[in-house]
Order: structure tokens, then C-alpha cells, then sequence
């Protein structure tokens, strides 16, 4: 039998919106990314129209901050992928090496869903993170690396810093085509 030739690629909140102007049963497979958050109510309503297809779902956090329903409850199977150091050893991650300078004291900043806020960690920490965070690279000689900000804010004031050092750097954001 010919395999479908339609293909559905959409975000979660988009696919959402959309529901009620699609046809999700004509579907045989439904590939779910992020799927540790299978349980919240967008997920499950759009699970439930695909009417009988396949469901894969992908995470890299296989359990949800605060809880929340087993992937079991959805999934008939867990299968884990290879660990880093395996793909690292095949040649298909490069190694890493970690480094960081003095973190700034971040108590106080407001957290949601496990995470510090956007806004006070920009208002709190950012000056102190971006002085650090040149210096200690100046530190290591300027080696190639990448850098991840509390947010996009964060990552403007880290490239404008590392060039008024004269470094080159570059953001990389949602907005990066």
C-alpha cells in the first residue's frame, strides 16, 4: 500500500490553534518533540484527534519539573538513545570542556517553573555574569566557544561586551534565519 505523501510540520501552540481545521485522523504518524510535556492539556487534545496513528515521542528530559504524569501514560515503550560519551567516541559530538567564572549571587530572583526570571536575572546578575563571564575568556587565550545567556537581552549586552574587547561574537537566537 502507497505510504501518504502528507506531511504536518508544526509547532505545539500552533498545531493547537489549529485543531479545529484539521484533519489529524488522516495521520498514521505523529512524531512529538519535547514530549516530557505530553501530559499539559495541549498535548493530550492533540493526541487525542490523531485517531489511531502511531505516536513517537522525543525528549533529552524525560520528566517534568514539578511533577507531572509518567511518559507511560502515554508511551507504550521508553527506548534511550546512546550516551554522550558513545557519540563523542563514534565521532558524531565533539568534546566539550565547561568552564565558568564567579557566579553572582542570585538569590532573591524570582523563579518559574524551575528557572530564574528572564527580567531578574538581567536586572540582578547581568552586569556582574557579562564581566565575568569576558574576563574568564580572556583568561583561557580567546579559544572558540559558545556562550548561553539567560535570554536575548543577555546575549546583545555579551557580544557588545566581547567586541568592546575586541573580540568577534555573534548572537544566535529564534530570530536567526
Amino acid at each position: 500500500e502507497p505510504m501518504p505523501s502528507a506531511v504536518q510540520l508544526a509547532s505545539v501552540q500552533t498545531l493547537y490553534r489549529r485543531l479545529d481545521r484539521m484533519d489529524l485522523g488522516k495521520y498514521g504518524l505523529v512524531i512529538i518533540d519535547e514530549a516530557a510535556h505530553h501530559g499539559s492539556k495541549t498535548y493530550v487534545e492533540i493526541v487525542n484527534r490523531v485517531n489511531g496513528a502511531h505516536v513517537i515521542g522525543f525528549t533529552a528530559t524525560p520528566r517534568r519539573l514539578g511533577g507531572g504524569s509518567p511518559l507511560g501514560d502515554c508511551f507504550d515503550a521508553l527506548v534511550l538513545g546512546p550516551p554522550i560519551r558513545e557519540l563523542q567516541a563514534l565521532g558524531f559530538l565533539c568534546g566539550t570542556e565547561y568552564m565558568s567564572g564567579k557566579l553572582p549571587d542570585l538569590r532573591g530572583i524570582a523563579t518559574t517553573g524551575g528557572d530564574y526570571s528572564e527580567k531578574g536575572l538581567h536586572e540582578k546578575a547581568v552586569p556582574q555574569l557579562v564581566g565575568g563571564v569576558v574576563d574568564h575568556y580572556l583568561s583561557y587565550g580567546g579559544l572558540k566557544g559558545i556562550i548561553f545567556s539567560c535570554g536575548q537581552r543577555h546575549s546583545f549586552y555579551l557580544r557588545d561586551e566581547f567586541e568592546r574587547h575586541g573580540k568577534r561574537a555573534t548572537v544566535i537566537d529564534s530570530r536567526t534565519p
